[in-house]
């Protein structure tokens, strides 16, 4: 058999499977912002009131530091999406 009939069923194969996977199912459009509220000296401030605002779009969000002053804002639209 001639090589290229050898080779279109293993390309037919990988095209239709290229073809059927969506390569941005994976991707997300969304950020999340963490961090730690801390005073000039290093210390944690538990119940610290995070607060975030999108300019471009007016999105806001609200979070409060827990008893190690962390936090997490999930969710945010990156640079007016």
């Amino acid at each position: 058999m001639h090589k290229s009939r050898q080779f279109l069923p293993h390309f037919v194969v990988l095209a239709l499977s290229l073809a059927i996977t969506n390569p941005s199912c994976a991707q997300s459009t969304d950020a999340t912002l963490s961090g730690t509220v801390t005073n000039a000296p290093g210390a944690a401030i538990p119940g610290a009131k995070i607060s975030v605002k999108n300019l471009n779009t007016g999105q806001s969000a609200d979070s409060l530091a827990d008893a190690a002053g962390s936090f997490t804002l999930p969710k945010l639209t990156p640079r007016g999406l």
